[in-house]
């Protein structure tokens, strides 16, 4: 019987096959599995690179950047200036928070018209009026045309911010037309321009600040619990870290199975597959005007049927039971504890996603150096944010809707990308890089894993590395459990999490 961690060689004809446990994890039997399938794993990679490729390509050629949507941004921005209203309506700290609201005017002109709201509520109507007359000088500098709307809004903003200056906070200088206008396009930061602090609607003020309220306390809980959560999981990453790489850990993923070039070829279909379907998907989106929901929606149900590719291996002559036992579609070693260690691997990737947002974070600050040829008050684009576009429908979506996107987002993409990356994919990497050694193969395969993995998302480039993070511990947790469950788990609850705090901290 060939021992579980030899890799394969050569001459099938002479060593002896690999086996599979009966009951695993159970003692290994004499049944063999299945003879050496040989695959193409070049033909296979060169698809999974054009794949890659045609993924990267927009957003390193340029395209991405002509076909930024603003939306993101204005999510973002009000995001940041609910925070900073309700920590100045909280703290009082209005001085120390007049800076940052400056550092949000910049970007295009709606981007601004909502800034200059902000710096009016915690500077006061005169340094409103002063970046109004600045924003027209720059309009005109630049050539930039404002449309009708934006147009109008300019002038409705001078005649509120004139109206406060000289303690007239009825604002009776505006019409109900351009109330409602204000109302209509900058949305919460217009309410909050309609109700200042030494007005007399004391109903009007409350309803303005309660989401300001609300996003500061989520804000203050997510760092306070997530601070400690973090130390807690750095302390057992680290434990974790030197208990698998020593080998005090059972290990789950052993190398000998001799066609781990047939799972390159299935990932491979998976990936055209995924990518097919992504663009009949988009191409029916647009034909039928579907919104940003049901496109979200439409998505993920049409990756459930990229599932197919798991029937290439059958295909190829190997058995079902092995496939299932070597992509980990099995119940674990110890059923009832695989969905609590999913959990702890949250608790484990936190201080690895503290990092990959670092690593986002510098980019940014980077990408903003290189383009610091133009003055920040003088850039009209659109800035680079990573973002998922559902975000978008987050901040005006309904119960249902959120629901709908719960069960996709946490059940569905999980159950799927966890079978075919922590699954497929990195079957075959670690029977690829098993010469390497376990710690060399286990990291080059986790690598790579999380960079592919990290692609298909749509948050970008700069998006790339806390989604890398997360991969990456996923990829740990198959490798020391076998089975998928705990990666789906931890999968889940990430995502869970992430659309809890979007609702909360930008839904309406």
């Amino acid at each position: 019987m060939a021992n579980a961690d030899t890799g394969p060689t050569d001459d099938a004809d002479t060593d002896p096959l690999p086996v599979m446990p009966a009951e695993w994890p159970g003692p290994l039997t004499a049944e063999p599995v299945a003879p050496r399938r040989v695959g193409r794993p070049l033909l296979a990679w060169s698809v999974i690179g054009l794949c890659v490729g045609i993924v990267l390509w927009p957003r390193l050629s340029g395209r991405a950047e002509q076909q930024k949507d603003e939306s993101m941004a204005l999510i973002t921005e009000e995001m940041q200036a609910k925070y900073l209203v309700g920590v100045s309506a909280m703290m009082g700290k209005q001085a120390a928070l007049a800076s940052q609201a400056k550092a949000l005017n910049t970007g295009p002109l709606d981007q601004r018209l909502r800034a200059i709201v902000l710096i009016g509520e915690l500077s006061g109507p005169e340094e409103a009026l002063k970046e109004l007359r600045e924003l027209r000088g720059k309009l005109t500098q630049h050539g930039i045309q404002p449309t009708e709307t934006q147009a109008a809004l300019l002038k409705i903003l001078e005649k509120l911010y004139q109206d406060y200056a000289a303690d007239r906070y009825d604002a009776l200088s505006l019409t109900p037309q351009d109330r409602e206008l204000l109302r209509r396009d900058l949305e919460w930061t217009g309410e909050l321009a309609l109700a200042p602090a030494g007005g007399k609607n004391a109903q009007a003020r409350a309803a303005a600040l309660r989401p300001a309220y609300r996003v500061a306390i989520v804000y203050f809980a997510v760092f306070a619990i997530g601070g400690l959560v973090a130390v807690v999981g750095l302390a057992a990453l680290i434990v974790f870290l030197v208990f698998l790489f020593q080998g005090k850990l059972d290990r789950g993923v052993h190398c000998g199975s001799y066609h781990g070039a047939v799972y390159a070829e299935a990932f491979a279909l998976w990936m055209v597959l995924f990518l097919s379907f992504s663009f009949l998907v988009g191409m029916l989106a647009n034909k039928l005007a579907l919104d940003a929901n049901a496109r979200f929606v439409a998505g993920l149900v049409a990756e459930c049927f990229t599932l197919v590719a798991l029937g290439w291996p059958v295909l190829r002559g190997i058995p079902w039971s092995q496939v299932r036992w070597e992509t980990g579609l099995t119940l674990g070693r110890r059923p009832a504890v695989e969905p609590l260690i999913g959990l702890s691997g949250n608790v484990m990737a936190l201080p690895l996603l503290v990092l990959g947002i670092a690593v986002t974070y510098f980019l940014i600050v980077l990408q903003t150096r290189l383009h610091a040829n133009v003055a920040a008050g003088d850039n009209f684009s659109p800035p680079d944010l990573p973002g998922h576009p559902i975000v978008k429908e987050l901040a005006h979506g309904n119960w249902l809707e959120y629901l709908q996107v719960f069960v996709l987002a946490c059940v569905i993409a999980p159950v799927v990308e966890e079978i075919m990356f922590r699954g497929v994919l990195y079957r075959h990497l670690r029977e690829a890089t098993c010469n390497f050694g376990f710690a060399g193969s286990v990291l080059l395969s986790a690598l790579v894993v999380s960079f592919v993995f990290a692609v298909i998302h749509p948050q970008g480039l700069i998006g790339m590395p806390p989604l890398m993070a997360l991969a990456f511990m996923f990829s740990l947790l198959r490798e020391w459990r076998g089975t998928l469950i705990p990666g789906m788990v931890a999968h889940g609850v990430n995502n869970g999490l992430v659309l809890l705090f979007s609702i909360t901290a930008m839904g309406n």
